[in-house]
């Protein structure tokens, strides 16, 4: 008569863990009769982009993508059975010029499949929002949605990227206000809505993009550490008739791409363009906490 071995249980570590984190659609197979616990995760949201020429004095605000929606479920299993899954997209980079309200593109669903009525959905997060404005508050015409889920012991919304409603910009001569992404969450890793008071503002001028990190909180898996990062948010502003091109920071496993802003700070006519940062592909991780021996 067969055991059963313990091999992980929700308060562990990695153990037996393994990762899928390429899009496209694959399988796994139960290697003998086991207990598995599988984690999914749909494609974060690209990042939201301003790319203007020709105006002065110019208040920006732009967020990046909304993360992937999270599902898990705890599913017996026997030796051989299958279990089918396709792993989502992050949502794809972006080229703007001369905008004004542009939305970032969305992520792809990741689904899973199986015995047992097994049926995992984790959707993708929207796309980042801009808004600019020569005067007043800052207004995002829509806000971004994290990915929902379905299917799970447990299903989580993506943490949304930021929206911005009613903002009055500190500064007011041709500046960037840079809001923060969002990411998946597992429920337990503390990945909140980051607040409309946390930004990152830019106002050098030079010929040259600055890059700067989103400081905002990530989720994480159970049993695994992946280390999913947000995109970096890039800006800049010029004072030239020279053409100028600005590209976001991809994100990373089912985390919002980096906001994007390229302005000219002195009316100019030279061409302002940008690439929005790509969102984070989604994933799949499948642990085997218990094995027949």
């Amino acid at each position: 008569m067969g055991k059963t071995r313990t091999l992980a249980d929700l308060t562990g570590g990695a153990v037996c863990t393994t990762l899928f984190k390429q899009v496209g659609s694959f399988e796994w197979v139960a290697p003998s009769d086991c207990t598995v616990v599988i984690q999914a995760v749909g494609g974060g949201g690209a990042g939201g982009v301003i790319a203007q020429d020709d105006l002065d004095n110019m208040e920006v605000a732009v967020s990046g993508g909304s993360g992937g929606g999270y599902s898990r479920k705890k599913v017996s299993l026997s030796s051989g059975d299958t279990i089918s899954f396709t792993i989502g997209a992050g949502g794809g980079s972006a080229y703007v010029q001369d905008n004004n309200n542009f939305v970032g593109n969305s992520g792809s669903a990741t689904t899973v499949t199986g015995p047992n009525s097994l049926s995992l959905t984790a959707n993708g997060g929207e796309g980042g929002r801009g808004r600019r404005v020569t005067s007043g508050v800052l207004t995002f015409t829509s806000q971004s949605a994290g990915g929902t889920a379905s299917g799970g012991d447990l299903n989580v919304t993506g943490t949304a990227g930021t929206f911005v409603s009613n903002f009055t910009p500190p500064f007011t001569n041709d500046d960037i206000y840079f809001f923060p992404a969002g990411s998946f969450s597992s429920g337990f890793d503390g990945a909140i809505t980051s607040p409309q008071t946390e930004y990152v503002h830019h106002n050098s001028v030079g010929n040259s993009a600055t890059l700067y990190d989103d400081p905002s909180s990530i989720g994480n898996i159970l049993y695994a550490n992946i280390s999913p990062e947000k995109g970096k948010m890039s800006g800049q502003i010029n004072v030239s008739t020279a053409s100028y091109q600005v590209v976001g920071q991809d994100g990373t496993l089912g985390c919002g791409g980096g906001a994007t802003g390229n302005i000219s700070g002195d009316g100019s006519t030279g061409s302002r363009t940008g690439w929005s940062g790509g969102g984070g592909a989604g994933f799949v991780a499948i642990t085997v906490v218990e094995i027949s021996i």
